[in-house]
């Protein structure tokens, strides 16, 4: 599980790093080049990861628990943890990317919106009112997740690359 969060954080890390040095040096055209690669490189890398969860989702799964009852209803969930990776981990890199732009002030209203707002309110329609119980709660977190993603990815296209140079 380490793996998927650090791999955030490191997409995080070096996107703002290579974007942010690129617009400091007043040169858009490779800070945009960074983060064309960078969206290739964070969906390939992704894509491996989902496949490796796949693969040893039983294994992942004994790692947390032996109880028979557990381990059943974790493995009936767990392939919606493959469509809950691919958007927590792509915003890792648009959060380096939000960073070298220095346009924080406009995540923080996505936060609001997807996390204050869509998030318990997905969770609320799917996992109570439905009464889908854990199938419910990551088909929130999903919507969650997409959310931020589609949010972030909107207002690093809106907001022009020269603003920050």
């Amino acid at each position: 599980m380490v793996l998927l969060y650090m791999t955030g954080s490191g997409l995080d890390n070096a996107s703002c790093a290579l974007v942010g040095q690129a617009l400091g040096a007043n040169n858009i055209s490779a800070a945009k080049g960074f983060y064309s690669t960078f969206r290739i490189i964070a969906s390939l890398l992704i894509g491996l990861i989902m496949l490796l969860q796949w693969i040893f989702r039983e294994v992942l799964v004994d790692m947390y628990t032996n109880i028979p009852s557990v381990r059943t209803e974790a493995l009936s969930a767990i392939y919606l943890l493959l469509f809950n990776i691919f958007p927590d981990l792509f915003k890792g890199m648009l959060k380096g990317i939000i960073k070298a732009k220095g346009i924080q002030h406009k995540a923080v209203w996505v936060h609001l919106l997807c996390h204050w707002m869509i998030f318990p309110t997905s969770t609320w329609l799917f996992a109570f009112h439905y009464k889908w119980g854990l199938v419910g709660l990551w088909l929130a977190k999903i919507i969650l997740e997409w959310s931020v993603v589609t949010c972030y990815t909107f207002i690093i296209w809106t907001t022009p690359w020269e603003e920050s140079a």
